[in-house]
């Protein structure tokens, strides 16, 4: 029986203009639900273009991606520099005096699972005393290193990860069928965490179960999304009626965008010039 190919279909782009500016940098993020590419430049800080692929079947393949970044590649502007951020769920966020180099693969097995051809990195984060332990299927590893094998590789949590300065605070990224979840209260990170979900209700569910599960009144807590949502969406309107201090993150101050950026809502773009910038 032959084997099952799942194509990779672009959702949004804005295309990249030639310029004979010298220091394009490209920030790509790879998750289970979408494949996105960003190119940007720094002194000014501006954004230059966008590819952002759909994955319906959860898995990403590696003919897939090489097939994607072969088109990346065709590009008439080289980028100088290029980012790749793993978005993917199997990770772990380990106190320092729990983690050793050794324990860490042994960890993510128990509890993951036990799967064949893995790469397992360890990265620092901006909160003090935690590493962030992951794992990514090494066909991942192959397709970035054939046509990126300069590219260093990171886990979108290095950057989305912060010290929060509010007493409660929820945030969302959303995606093609994920949220993922960044939870501070008592001003401490409490929980990372990816959400599949079907509708719209899914998503209110598993924001209120966060909240109860941490001793959060739902009608206190600053809840703020970014990715592929809007207001006047039915999964941004049920959450408002139970979160009162919900808005989307939009503010993306200090970076310019081309023309073909003035359609594109900005909380689409914020998570992505977060890894970039």
């Amino acid at each position: 029986m032959p084997s099952q190919t799942f194509i990779l279909k672009k959702i949004l782009e804005v295309p990249l203009k030639f310029t004979d500016k010298k220091d394009i940098s490209l920030v790509l993020e790879i998750s289970t639900s979408v494949v996105s590419a960003l190119w940007y430049s720094n002194g000014p800080k501006k954004v230059w273009g966008l590819e952002m692929y759909e994955i319906n079947s959860g898995v990403v393949l590696e003919q897939e991606l090489s097939a994607v970044f072969s088109s990346i590649k065709q590009q008439k502007t080289k980028a100088e520099k290029v980012n790749v951020f793993i978005d993917l769920p199997e990770f772990m966020l380990v106190p320092d005096e729990l983690y050793s180099s050794e324990s860490a693969p042994v960890m993510l097995e128990l509890f993951y699972g036990d799967i064949f051809d893995t790469t397992c990195k360890t990265e620092s984060l901006k909160v003090q005393g935690i590493k962030n332990i992951y794992r990514f299927p090494g066909s991942v590893s192959k397709a970035v290193t054939a046509s990126f094998p300069n590219a260093k590789i990171s886990h979108s949590n290095v950057k989305q990860i912060n010290n929060r300065e509010e007493g409660s605070y929820l945030s969302g990224i959303v995606s093609n069928n994920v949220v993922k979840y960044f939870l501070y209260h008592n001003h401490t990170l409490q929980l990372v965490k990816h959400f599949s979900f079907i509708t719209h209700d899914d998503v209110v569910y598993s924001a209120l179960q966060l909240c109860s599960a941490h001793g959060i009144e739902p009608g206190s807590i600053k809840f703020r999304l970014k990715g592929m949502v809007v207001k006047d969406s039915a999964l941004y309107q049920s959450l408002y009626q139970y979160f009162l201090d919900l808005d989307l993150e939009e503010n993306i101050s200090g970076v310019q965008l081309t023309s073909g950026f003035s359609e594109i809502p900005k909380q689409y773009l914020s998570h992505l010039i977060d890894l970039a910038l």
